[in-house]
């Protein structure tokens, strides 16, 4: 088998895997998507999609994220989330990019347990207080 056809199967499996993550939120969909055809193109010696469109494609997947991002913040803002919840997801989620889906998927809650009051079940024991509602978010 040639490689080529192993970098284009690959291509395939990440854009399938991003448009699966357009539906389940765990998964960086639209980044997926991406790599899937800058590996397609790059295995085609960028004969099919060029500079231009793949830098494009790139404002265009950086854009998306970032409203992804902004639109959870905005979400959790509007159902109550205190200021400090916000910078300490915000700052969970970042930080956790650089160690994958596990750094994504608990970066939040690690960053959210050691800045704000959070229940004992979700920070190991270690919350620091209840909030005034008894729901301790």
């Amino acid at each position: 088998m040639e490689i080529q056809v192993l970098w284009y199967v690959l291509a395939a499996v990440l854009i399938v895997a991003g448009l699966i993550g357009t539906v389940l939120p765990a998964i960086p969909g639209v980044p997926l998507v991406f790599a899937g055809m800058l590996l397609a193109s790059w295995a085609d010696g960028f004969q099919h999609a060029g500079l231009w469109t793949l830098i494009t494609l790139g404002v265009l997947t950086v854009i998306a994220v970032a409203v992804d991002f902004f639109a959870g913040l905005a979400g959790a803002k509007r159902v109550g989330a205190s200021k400090l919840a916000l910078f300490g997801a915000a700052v969970g989620t970042i930080v956790g990019i650089f160690f994958g889906i596990p750094g994504l998927l608990l970066g939040p809650f690690a960053a959210h347990c050691s800045a704000s009051s959070s229940p004992a079940a979700l920070c190991g024991g270690r919350a620091k207080s209840v909030s005034a509602h008894g729901s301790g978010f």
